[in-house]
């Protein structure tokens, strides 16, 4: 039964004949009553159901990082981060496997950089990058952002933003991810909170060496806004668990101490 909100000219929301009311998002909106449904089950059909869902389980595991790398393009285009993540993947998954190299977890109008290849030396990883290789219109308030994720726990990590002139960008990565692949990608953030496409740097690894205690070589900062999630959601990373945030300039030091490069 249809419930009317503010008499016959308004809005309504439920079921009048063959349509449907409801809200969405803030927006009235309506759609069509499925009179009949024909489910087949052919394998094209499970197939793009099998690709859907794995995506929705991807997206759900990413969505601290997703709701800053695509909330900007999602919400000019009337969908959730979700969706469009859904929607801008869907040639990266085959037979239920994901191809990492080709997922994008970040997707805008902002000037991308490019990376170098990382370092890991302690569970601090290093990225070295060319500012504005594209020579596009760019601001130095720009941030370059890495994101990690480790697909046997289902977490990910966001780091913190470094500023487009620094040229390097550097996150710690949690101890319980030593010795597992973890997939790295990197994107650059605007004022207002646009961003650029993201870039699939490649894959990092280290076998069980802890990062140094921060008061000798000091960690790079991770975005508390986006903390592991899945298996790992209730471990965080040294530096957020002393509240440590300091600047590239200071890993960049740190990496100097230890004898370690990044490529660029």
């Amino acid at each position: 039964m249809a419930k009317q909100q503010n008499g016959i000219i308004d809005v309504y929301r439920g079921r009048v004949g063959t349509v449907i009311g409801y809200q969405w998002r803030g927006r009235w909106c309506l759609r069509a009553r499925p009179v009949r449904v024909h489910n087949p089950r052919t394998p094209e059909q499970q197939a793009v159901r099998g690709r859907f869902a794995t995506l929705s389980r991807l997206a759900a595991r990413m969505l601290p990082t997703l709701r800053r790398g695509m909330h900007h393009m999602a919400l000019q285009n009337g969908v959730t981060e979700c969706n469009l993540f859904i929607s801008l993947n869907q040639g990266a998954v085959g037979d239920g496997e994901v191809d990492y190299s080709r997922v994008a977890v970040a997707y805008g109008p902002v000037a991308p950089v490019a990376f170098g290849s990382a370092a890991v030396d302690g569970g601090i990883v290093s990225v070295a990058f060319e500012k504005n290789p594209q020579h596009r219109a760019a601001s130095a308030t720009d941030e370059v952002r890495l994101f990690a994720y480790c697909p046997a726990l289902g977490s990910g990590l966001l780091s913190g933003g470094a500023p487009r002139r620094e040229r390097r960008v550097a996150m710690v990565l949690p101890d319980e991810w030593a010795g597992l692949e973890v997939h790295l990608y990197g994107f650059v953030e605007d004022v207002a909170g646009r961003a650029s496409e993201s870039e699939y740097i490649g894959t990092v690894a280290w076998s069980g060496c802890a990062a140094p205690d921060l008061d000798e070589a000091p960690a790079a900062c991770n975005d508390a806004a986006a903390a592991p999630a899945g298996a790992a959601a209730n471990k965080k990373p040294l530096a957020l668990q002393q509240g440590a945030s300091i600047s590239t300039q200071s890993v960049v030091g740190a990496y100097s101490a230890l004898g370690a490069s990044a490529t660029g």
